[in-house]
């Protein structure tokens, strides 16, 4: 029984060692460098939009950086939480959705809960998917800085998310 409990004890503390360990970075995450991008619609500051840069090279593990847009227009790149991006060649998404004519209900436990209405994207999409844009970068060791022009502001259904509507 002794024994037992003894080999429980090792298998606790290797668990716990193991199991609350913060979030460090992975051994096999690449040099990562930094990079901004301004997006702009019809040359206004696109606020609040996702953008994410996907890499060209199927062989590359962490295939995607992503960030959003501040008040400026301005993605500020991060890879896998941490900051900056690997080099290569990249197919830049940009996306932004609203949703509209939803209903916000209270439940009874005081929580807001979104019911309905339909998401719709601001931007055209061409720019919504890696194979369809025509946005390309080339991320190089340093500091890397693009802008982008995403064109006039649309307002269309999105057709990936109606599915839950």
């Amino acid at each position: 029984m002794r024994k037992f409990n003894f080999v429980l004890l090792i298998l606790f503390c290797v668990m716990s060692i193991s199991c609350g360990k913060n979030s460090s970075r992975p051994v096999d995450l690449p040099a990562l460098n930094s990079c901004k991008i301004t997006i702009t619609q019809n040359g206004v500051p696109l606020k609040e939009a996702a953008v994410i840069a996907v890499s060209q090279n199927p062989a590359v593990k962490y295939r995607t950086t992503t960030g959003t847009t501040d008040n400026n227009g301005v993605a500020e790149l991060r890879t896998y939480g941490f900051s900056g991006s690997p080099v290569g060649e990249f197919n830049v998404i940009v996306k932004k959705i609203v949703l509209e004519g939803a209903e916000e209900i209270t439940d009874d436990f005081g929580a807001k809960q979104t019911y309905g209405g339909k998401d719709y994207n601001l931007v055209n999409k061409k720019y919504n998917n890696e194979k369809t844009t025509d946005l390309k970068i080339e991320i190089k060791t340093g500091e890397n800085i693009f802008s982008f022009d995403v064109g006039a502001p649309v307002h269309e259904l999105d057709e990936s998310t109606q599915m839950w509507n």
